[in-house]
Formats: C-alpha cells, structure tokens, sequence
C-alpha cells in the first residue's frame, strides 16, 4: 500500500507542478478577463458533465467479482451519457453565452463538449487501474496528460488564442488520455456494448452522482454568481486566488483521495480494520495539509507577485482569507472515500446534500457582496461541511469524539511549532507581512525545521512514515553509490 501511495504522491505532485507552470506562464498572458471567461466556462462544463457520475465507472472498484459485462456497461452507459449531455450543451452554447454577454463563451463550450466524448474510454480505465492498485501505470498517463494540457495551452495561448487556448488545452489533455486508455487496456474497446450491469451501475452511480454534482456546483457556483454580477475580472481574482490556496491540496492531498477510496475498498474486503485506518489518514492528513496552507497565508504577497505576476494584486487578501479558512477542510478530504468504500452511499449523499446545500447558500448569498465577503463566508460553509461530514462517517465507523479532538490536537501542537520561527522572523523584521521573496524563502526554511522538530519531539504518528521514507532513500543512494 505504501509503494501505491507513493505513486500516486509522486504523480499529484508532477502534475500540480505542471499545472504551476500553466498558471504561472498562462497568467502572464492572458488579462484577468480572458481568465475569467474561461473559469465560466469551465465551470459550467465541469457541472454538466458531472452527469457522467450518474452511471460512474467507479462501480467496478468495489465490485468483488469483475466481468467482462461490467467493463462493457460501464464503457457503454458513458458513451451514451457523454453524448447525450454533450449534444444538450452544444445546442444551449449560444444561449449560455448570450446569458453572459460573452460571445466566445459558446465556442470555448464547443470545445468542451469535443472534449468529454473522450472521457467515455478514459473513465473506466481509470477505474480498472485503482481497483488494481496499478498507480505506477495510472500515474505516467496522468502526468502525460497534464504535459500535454499545459504545453498546448501555453502554445495557444502565446499564439493570441486568447480564453480559447485553455479549452484547446483540456481537449488535447482528453484525447492523450483516451489514447492511452485504448492503447494500454484494449480490453476496454474489445469488450463491447452491454447494459448487463445496469442494477449495478445506477444503484452505485445515482448517489455518487447526486453528491459529484452538489460538489461540483458548490465548486463552481461562486464564480458563475460573479459572472453575472460583477466584471468578469472578479471571476478570474477569484480563480486565480482558488489555485494558489489549492497548491497544497494539489501537491499532497488529491494523491490521498485518489488513493483512499480503492485502499479503504481493499481493506474493508480483506475484513481489515476501517476504523483505525480512516483515524490515522486524518492524523497523516492534518500534520502535512494544515500547516501547508498556512503557509500560503502567511507569503500571500511573494506567492502571488512570483506566481502570476503585475496586475494580480487585488488577489492577494482573498488567498489569504481563503487559505486560512482552508485549515478546517482536512477533516473532509478522507471522510467522502471512506463513506464510499464502506458501502455508506446513502450517507455520503446525506452528507453531502446537509453540508454543500448549506455552503451553497451561505457563498450564494455572499457572492452577491463582492469578493472578500465571499472568501470570509468560507469561514462558515467550511467548518459547517466538515463537522456534518465527521458526524456521518462517525456513525458507521464508531470512533469518539475524543479520539478524533486527540488526533487533531496533537497535529494542532505541530501546526504550532511550525511557525514559532516565521512568525519571530516577521516581528524582528518589523515589516509585517508586507515581506519579499527572499524573507518568504527563509519562513519556508524556518517552518520545515519547525514542523520536523515539532513531529519529533511530540513524536506525531507520521513520524513512522518518515523513519520508513529515510531507510529507503538511504536504500537507494547505496545502491547507487
């Protein structure tokens, strides 16, 4: 299990780098405008889409017996979805963008619709390799994929394709993954149509679908909301300052939801103990995700100013306020696979519905206030979500209260030592956090060593990981030596 999770951290943290170097380059040549228009449309794609959730491959993984039927029904119930709802959109494209006073919105949907029809071989194979725990072959696609995304944005975007090159960008992305999909498992392609397993795709796919889409929507719906009232500068502020404060999701925590789901599935089949493993992913989780994104509070300014460049200013107090507000989501990034893998749809749905649908009127509603109300109203959608998400999983998993305050407060203890050097290094600086690149260099030097200090000396469960971590690289360089 460690050498897959190490797979699938090494493929997140390729692929957020990659996905760094898009926005970094990107940023510099597209206006605030342009990244707003396609933030739109993305939005928009990204919950149509989510339909493809009603008939979700992912079914497979929990499947205890595979047939060739179940590839074929999954294969086949997307092809039909992905069709279906990309012929809806393509029609609606004119009117969407009619909607938004943006007449290149509805070519940019075009775009996105060419590129879903893809995704119908790409998702099953996805599934089929985490089901396997194949996370070495599942990463060299991804990380190919998201090469080629960045590449072709980049190339589109120097040659003044404008908002277009991010769509040209997500469809050359589509098309390398579903090569590889064809090329890798052709058993996907040669198992043929089937409605076989239907029973079982929708009886898994109506409530992972329903909870997808409320996920989706409660992502998007800010940016939409700003689209209509605000100049849709706003939307790429707001876009911009939700991928600085996403990096330390991105670097290490998509790579435990992508993993916790199949693990979780695979234990709970062998008969293994789900508790004990969903208590020391939220131990692993907090001591590496709460201190990362305090820390990009900490250097909005350098961070901001390095990453996307002059004219960004304005983003800066919102990925401050947004990543501090972050800290409280780390109970909620294992709790919807661990649901998942225990079978619990239903609560992962009710969850989903009690959490989302309350954030999704509490960021409605401040979205009509302008964009620091929006960014300090996650001060309350997201402890809301994560306490409605601890109690459903608690309920099936069993543990306490106390058992769950002792993990948080003993990565809590961590959080603390990791910035006793930061913050001392910023009051004798006197300068605040109006600090440059090199000041933020030397808070990030300071914070590892208090972060490792803190989980030696309170000796954090973690610490087991990484005495394993240090034997094996030590391994390497000597038989490399």
């Amino acid at each position: 299990m460690r050498r897959a999770f190490a797979f699938a951290s090494v493929e997140q943290f390729i692929v957020a780098i990659l996905g760094f170097v898009s926005v970094f380059v990107v940023a510099r040549l597209l206006t605030p405008e342009e990244i707003g228009i396609s933030a739109i449309g993305v939005g928009i794609g990204t919950i149509v889409f989510t339909a493809k959730e009603f008939v979700s491959s992912e079914f497979l993984i929990q499947q205890r017996t595979l047939t060739r039927a179940d590839v074929g029904t999954a294969v086949t119930l997307a092809g039909v979805v992905n069709l279906a709802v990309a012929a809806v959109l393509w029609i609606a494209s004119g009117w969407v963008a009619q909607g938004y006073d943006q007449p290149g919105l509805g070519a940019f949907l075009e775009v996105m619709c060419l590129a879903a029809l893809f995704e119908t071989l790409t998702t099953p194979f996805q599934a089929l390799l985490r089901r396997e725990i194949a996370f070495a072959l599942l990463a060299r696609v991804n990380i190919a994929s998201a090469a080629v995304t960045a590449a072709v944005t980049i190339l589109c975007a120097s040659m003044g394709m404008s908002f277009m090159s991010i769509a040209w960008g997500q469809m050359a992305g589509a098309l390398v993954r579903a090569a590889c999909a064809v090329a890798l498992r052709p058993d996907i392609v040669t198992a043929g149509m089937s409605f076989a397993g239907w029973r079982n795709v929708l009886s898994f796919g109506g409530v992972k679908g329903t909870t997808t889409i409320i996920d989706r929507i409660y992502e998007a719906m800010p940016q939409l909301i700003l689209g209509r009232v605000m100049p849709v500068a706003a939307v790429g502020y707001y876009n911009r300052a939700n991928l600085l404060c996403g990096i330390p999701d991105r670097l290490m925590m998509s790579a435990v939801f992508s993993f916790t789901f199949p693990a979780l599935a695979a234990r709970i089949r062998a008969g293994g103990d789900a508790k004990s493993a969903y208590l020391q992913a939220q131990s692993y989780i907090s001591v590496l995700f709460c201190p990362a994104v305090a820390f990009v509070a900490l250097i909005a300014g350098p961070l901001v100013r390095g990453a996307l460049g002059a004219g960004w200013e304005a983003v800066t107090p919102i990925v401050r306020i947004l990543a501090m507000a972050s800290v409280f989501w780390f109970p909620i990034i294992v709790t919807q696979p661990t649901l998942f893998a225990l079978g619990a749809n239903r609560s992962a749905l009710a969850a989903s519905l009690t959490g989302r649908g309350a954030g999704m009127l509490i960021l409605g509603s401040a979205s009509f206030l302008g964009l620091t109300a929006l960014a300090l109203s996650q001060f309350v959608a997201i402890p809301f979500y994560a306490f409605v998400s601890l109690r459903a999983v608690r309920r099936h998993l069993g543990f306490t209260w106390g058992e769950f305050g002792r993990v948080a407060l003993h990565s809590g203890a961590v959080l603390a030592c990791t910035f006793l050097g930061p913050v001392a290094l910023i009051v004798a600086s006197g300068a605040g956090l109006a600090f440059g690149m090199w000041q933020a260099l030397a808070c990030a030097g300071l914070a590892f060593v208090g972060w490792l200090g803190g989980v030696i000396l309170l000796r954090h469960p973690i610490l087991t990981e990484l005495n394993i971590l240090s034997h094996h690289a030590l391994g390497m360089v000597r038989k490399t030596a």
